[in-house]
């Protein structure tokens, strides 16, 4: 073979190697690239797939958490009794979902019990008791962040969740936020503080 045969050669084998790296740097960008996240809509879309005892069950855990403060709004007053009893509802029920996280790291479908999903299983357990511990005010403000930051993690972050789950987690905690923020709106506000004891 000739000279100029051999470089017509080596070019025909360099070609596709140069135009195919530059093509499979770009595959590779785009799978890099993270999907966008679901719009509360669309997650809320999968309610349809809960199972009715669980979307129940939930909704009337959720009937306290609207009943407090709309007692108070009727009442026009602030009452003490009634934003403590708020917040251990807000307590009890962080305890609660930490707990459903620690128990799905022990199915063998579930994420590994790590030290990751276990720590943050643990978490809501400590706020809850740490708001009881506090003034009221900030033990609502203390019950919020809490269900601010598990409404976070498992419905965006964690994975192990059936949808459906991850769908009445929102929509519960949306619920419960709603009612905290109303009870602390009542606690800065200028309303009357009258106790239970007073009323009778």
């Amino acid at each position: 073979m000739s000279q100029l045969g051999r470089c017509f050669s080596l070019l025909r084998g360099a070609v596709p190697r140069v135009v195919s790296q530059p093509c499979r740097l770009m595959n590779q960008a785009a799978e890099a690239v993270p999907k966008e996240p679901e719009s509360v809509k669309q997650i809320l879309g999968y309610l349809k797939d809960a199972p009715n005892a669980a979307l129940y069950l939930g909704l009337a855990g959720a009937v306290p958490f609207a009943l407090l403060p709309t007692y108070m709004l009727f009442q026009q007053c602030y009452i003490p009794e009634i934003v403590f009893t708020h917040a251990a509802c807000g307590a009890s029920i962080l305890s609660f979902l930490g707990g459903i996280r620690w128990g799905i790291t022990l199915s063998e479908e579930g994420p590994p019990p790590d030290w990751l999903n276990l720590s943050i299983s643990v978490l809501p357990s400590i706020a809850a008791w740490g708001a009881l511990l506090v003034l009221p005010g900030t033990s609502v403000m203390a019950c919020m962040l809490g269900f601010a930051f598990t409404m976070w993690t498992d419905v965006y972050r964690l994975k192990g969740y059936p949808d459906w789950f991850r769908a009445e987690r929102l929509l519960l905690s949306l619920i419960v936020l709603g009612s905290l923020g109303i009870t602390l709106g009542i606690y800065l506000s200028d309303m009357p503080t009258k106790s239970l004891k007073e009323r009778k």
